[in-house]
């Protein structure tokens, strides 16, 4: 190996120098410590949700339920989902929770169907039947 070979490492896509591999790296960890917004990404920040633990175990419950109802989405996505909607658009979970099945899956399905996820908004006029008055 020559000495213009020490200074190579291999990447998933063939040699790199080593100082490049470090200057990417060194960039992607400052950008992962900056928040969404600031890094240019438009996304639902769930860290100003003021969710308690009660709501959260009763939309796992509500997301659960529309599971086990065929509702064809995985829990996590339908959990962030309802809990985005009840930031935006209070939801009364425990009469949701205890719907008739076709209006728990009609509010489960339209948050899914109407949630913008860039902006955290129900888009296209959608209000649940379950939101609270």
């Amino acid at each position: 190996m020559s000495g213009s070979d020490a200074s190579l490492k291999y990447g998933p896509f063939g040699p790199t120098a080593a100082s490049d591999t470090s200057q990417l790296w060194s960039s992607l960890t400052r950008l992962a410590q900056r928040g969404p917004q600031e890094r240019g990404i438009a996304m639902i920040d769930f860290a100003t949700f003021k969710t308690t633990k009660e709501e959260v175990q009763t939309i796992t419950q509500i997301a659960k339920r529309a599971i086990a109802q065929g509702f064809d989405r995985d829990l996590l996505s339908i959990t962030m989902d309802l809990e985005a909607a009840h930031h935006v658009c209070p939801l009364d979970l425990d009469a949701l929770r205890h719907a008739p099945q076709l209006d728990m899956l009609h509010d489960v399905a339209g948050i899914a169907r109407h949630l913008n996820h860039d902006t955290g908004q129900l888009d296209d006029c959608f209000v649940p039947r379950f939101a609270k008055r």
